[in-house]
């Protein structure tokens, strides 16, 4: 660490003083509190007029399988068009959840849900790919990333609390109501700040189309990582509830999870104020194994008062490890679309954390929560193993190829890491 580097929390101040990253740091955390609030709204409100929770669980999925897959489609018409397309998302998105609302038939319901989650802008993606372009210090990056992503788990807790309030207050409709207006103030506050989403100029044309299948080739290390360790994640979510019954209440569930989440914050805030000199890729590695201890030492818990500290110390590496792994990836999109291959990560953490939670239903029914801790525990580790090998940062064609131009410092670098490497 040298003198001229800003550590602790000053770090996190330089980071938001970017008024780009601000307004697509505030875009992305309203639009985020719309997707933690929704799929439960959707949930309550289903069960409230059509009685049981079978149909209400298929509509959460719904919500969340469309936004999962909607998102990288959105994120390219995005790049190519501008982030007007992002203001229409989320003005199609809240419509779809003022449909929900309205009473009437199952069908203008279900077209709801399918409108308000196939619509959702990634903003989440866009402020992802902001911080890659307008921010080159790697340390800078992991701040960034770190706030990030330490925004995203207070989010998770604070969304379903919300949700508890406003419906005891008023009711499920109300508060979705209430909460479709989100998803269009998010895409204005970025609007506001920014046109369009930071990234290289590339021309629409067929074999950009080509290209854009070879990036998401290339992504697939990423995606394979943050596939793996959201699904270990949903994992340990399911069998930290069933644990937390079965030592005290339903009640302490909740209390176990925003523990577990604070650890998390906590983690992530300590990574992104200090500076690392190992390199990223290193650090995605150590993190994940991190992981995987963490979420062993679960499994020591035979009492409700050793749970919690246990959880807290199980979240603490799962923020860093997803902000290493994103300064990763943005130092290897070497080329254009970087929205997009952000939107993808995003998806892939979607589907694999819905489909967690589902397995994780039926292991802990099946085997256990202490078995289904196991499972996730080996999980993270598996994922360190993948991050072994280093391929071709995703790349598409650009007007000036990387050949006609002099190869800078930075590029050397990242070409003796690729060597050294060759997630």
């Amino acid at each position: 660490m040298t003198g001229n580097e800003t550590t602790g929390l000053r770090r996190y101040a330089g980071v938001v003083a970017n008024r780009q990253i601000l307004a697509a740091l505030i875009g992305a955390l309203v639009a985020r509190l719309a997707q933690t609030m929704s799929p439960l709204l959707i949930l309550l409100l289903a069960n409230q007029r059509y009685g049981g929770f079978a149909i209400a669980g298929a509509a959460a999925a719904t919500y969340g399988l469309c936004a999962s897959l909607s998102g990288p489609l959105i994120a390219r018409l995005a790049e190519r068009y501008g982030n007007l397309v992002l203001l229409i998302a989320g003005i199609l998105s809240s419509t779809g959840l003022l449909v929900i609302v309205l009473p009437g038939q199952s069908w203008n319901f279900w077209a709801g849900v399918v409108l308000a989650g196939a619509a959702i802008p990634p903003l989440s993606a866009t402020l992802r790919a902001t911080i890659a372009t307008t921010i080159e210090d790697p340390q800078e990056r992991i701040a960034a990333y770190g706030l990030d992503t330490v925004g995203t788990e207070v989010l998770f807790v604070l969304g379903p609390a919300l949700v508890g309030l406003v419906v005891a207050l008023s009711s499920p409709t109300a508060a979705l109501a209430g909460t479709a207006l989100l998803p269009v103030a998010g895409a204005t506050t970025l609007l506001i700040q920014q046109r369009r989403v930071p990234s290289p100029e590339s021309s629409p044309d067929a074999p950009e189309q080509a290209a854009d299948r070879r990036m998401l080739i290339r992504l697939l290390p990423w995606l394979g990582v943050a596939t793996v360790q959201m699904a270990a994640i949903g994992l340990v979510e399911v069998a930290l509830i069933a644990v937390a019954v079965r030592f005290s209440s339903s009640a302490a569930s909740g209390v176990v999870l925003a523990t577990w989440a604070a650890g998390s914050v906590v983690g992530g805030l300590w990574y992104g104020s200090r500076s690392w000199h190992a390199p990223v890729r290193r650090q995605v590695r150590l993190l994940l194994l991190g992981s995987a201890v963490g979420f062993a030492l679960l499994l020591a818990a035979r009492s409700a008062p050793a749970l919690y500290p246990l959880a807290f110390l199980a979240g603490v590496f799962i923020t860093p490890a997803a902000a290493a792994l994103l300064t990763d990836l943005s130092e290897n999109l070497t080329g254009g679309h970087r929205l997009t291959a952000f939107a993808w990560l995003a998806s892939a953490n979607g589907l694999a954390g819905s489909l967690a939670y589902a397995a994780g239903g039926v292991l802990v029914t099946g085997a256990g929560p202490w078995a289904t801790i196991a499972v996730a525990a080996t999980l993270p580790a598996f994922a360190a193993l993948l991050f072994r090998s280093r391929g071709t940062g995703p790349a598409v064609p650009q007007r000036t190829s990387q050949s006609q131009r002099p190869m800078t410092n930075h590029d050397q670098h990242h070409v003796s890491l690729e060597n050294d490497h060759s997630r």
